[in-house]
């Protein structure tokens, strides 16, 4: 692209120097991303634990109650197959 756009006044456009940043200033920025972008890793870390952490609560909540509810149903079982409980006469 040899031929440069011209605006719509008919000026040619001038090279804009207000928009460069300066070494430095490039060095603080990506200090600043890496930081960042750290912060974000740990902060998504410490999320995904403490999901783990619920979950296996949840599973351990979920295991006590399936254990109650086959040591309720226990008793029923012991009554023999295709016989209702004397009790039901």
């Amino acid at each position: 692209m040899t031929q440069q756009l011209v605006l719509m006044n008919g000026e040619p456009a001038r090279p804009a120097r207000h928009g460069r940043l300066d070494e430095e200033t490039k060095r603080a920025g990506r200090e600043g991303l890496t930081k960042a972008r750290a912060a974000l890793q740990e902060a998504s870390r410490r999320a995904a634990e403490r999901e783990a952490a619920r979950l296996s609560r949840r599973d351990d909540e979920l295991a006590q109650r399936a254990k109650a509810a086959r040591t309720a149903v226990a008793p029923r079982r012991d009554t023999g197959r295709g016989q209702r409980p004397a009790a039901a006469a």
